[in-house]
Parts: structure tokens; sequence; C-alpha cells
């Protein structure tokens, strides 16, 4: 006879009923948005967290719309309902939104006007500076934001020999 309950005649839950009643423990959850910050690093934090977790396309855009409060959330919910459809979508949508024209000027600004500190290190400015202009840029590919990146690192060094012993020793640093 059909189990319609969950149950077996003995009144215990079914295996697949059991499983349906008690979710997955989730490994990891993203930290709320409210709008304030950085979103790529945000949304890049989230898709790690759906990966660790197996999210379908579907749970990630219920996350999404979970995690994303004030002013994002409200954000959201403005959206068009074709941008609502599918976590990719939806993930442009704000991506457009929260990525305003003013604040890539303001990036693109601390990009160029980046300078090293004195305790700072050449490889930690590199890093600085890369992470600055994928913000500032970020329709150009990874060569272009490298050569901008390199003729920013070229212009503070006295010679090109130095810089190509700079170069040489970030490429080795990246080996291990």
């Amino acid at each position: 006879m059909a189990q319609r309950t969950g149950r077996t005649s003995d009144g215990h839950g079914t295996q697949e009923a059991q499983a349906r009643a008690t979710p997955g423990k989730i490994a990891a959850s993203p930290d709320p948005f409210n709008g304030n910050g950085d979103w790529q690093e945000w949304i890049d934090a989230f898709e790690v967290c759906s990966d660790l977790n197996g999210w379908t396309d579907k749970e990630k855009l219920q996350w999404l719309q979970l995690r994303l409060t004030g002013a994002a959330g409200r954000t959201f919910r403005r959206l068009a309902e074709n941008a609502v459809r599918s976590f990719d979508s939806a993930k442009a949508a704000l991506a457009e939104a929260f990525q305003s024209p003013g604040q890539r000027l303001i990036q693109e600004m601390a990009f160029r006007s980046k300078r090293r500190q004195p305790t700072e290190s050449w490889a930690s400015h590199a890093e600085a500076l890369l992470s600055l202009a994928e913000k500032a840029y970020p329709h150009l590919d990874g060569r272009s934001i490298d050569a901008m990146v390199n003729a920013r690192l070229r212009l503070r060094f006295p010679s090109k020999t130095a810089f190509a012993v700079f170069s040489a020793t970030l490429n080795a640093d990246d080996s291990y």
C-alpha cells in the first residue's frame, strides 16, 4: 500500500520523508550585504558558500534574496521580473545596479592615484593596484589589466633592469 504520510506501517518516518523534513546542514552561510562595501567581493564569497553547500540555481536565488538587506534588499525587490528568473540574471542586474558610473569613476581615480606607502612591500602594492584596476575596469580582460598595472609599476622604477628584477621576483613568488 502506498505511504502518503511518509510513515511506515510501524509509525516511523520513511527515509525519503526524513530527508525532506531535515534540511541539509549549511556548510557556510554568506554574510548579509546591505549595499555598502564591495559588491564583487561579496558576490564572490556568496558563490563560494553556494558551491560548498551544493545549492541549485533556485536555492542560490532564494539565499541571495535572503542575504540582501536594507538598500540592497530593496534594490533586489525593484528588479524587473525577467531579471530574477535565474541566479545569473539577478547577479548581472545587481552588479549593474551596484556599479554606478559615479562609482566606477571613483574606482578609476583610486587606481590612478594609488601610491606605494613606505611601509608597503612592492608585492602588496602590486596586488592593491591589480585589485583597484579590476574594480575600475571590469570590462577589460586579464591581460589588459596586467598591462595597465605593469605600466603603473614601471613608472616607479628607475630603470628597465630594476623592473625586470621586480617582475621576476613576483613571478617566482607565484610559483610557490
